[in-house]
């Protein structure tokens, strides 16, 4: 799949979007944009040594995401290293990742809503 540069020297980001949305693509199924300086090259990436909130809510997209930034052996494309990358998943989405940080953990509820909405007043 192509990526496209938004940004110095080509379409805004919101632009970039708009167009995608205009060649008929939708969210479900959006097209990676990356933007990029005037020498095309991306700016932003994640490097080894950031910190990531992650949160991703889209099917398997997460977990197919969360792979491709901690799973040291990561098969599927090329991608630096990342033996100091702190990756925040927003809640725990798949028990393989039980071992990484999450910013909302699950939590078991112990009294839910129907025992006292049915007891008698």
């Amino acid at each position: 799949m192509p990526i496209r540069h938004a940004g110095h020297g080509g379409l805004q980001l919101a632009d970039a979007v708009r167009e995608l949305y205009r060649e008929g693509q939708t969210d479900y199924a959006l097209e990676p944009l990356v933007r990029s300086d005037e020498s095309g090259k991306p700016v932003g990436l994640v490097k080894d040594g950031d910190a990531v909130v992650f949160c991703c809510r889209r099917g398997e997209r997460e977990v197919e995401l969360t792979e491709a930034f901690t799973d040291a052996d990561f098969p599927h494309f090329p991608r630096p290293e990342f033996d100091k990358l702190n990756f925040i998943i927003l809640t725990l989405y798949h028990e393989k990742f039980k071992d990484l940080p999450v910013a909302f953990a699950p939590t078991k509820i112990a009294l839910r809503w129907g025992r006292p909405s049915a007891a008698p007043a």
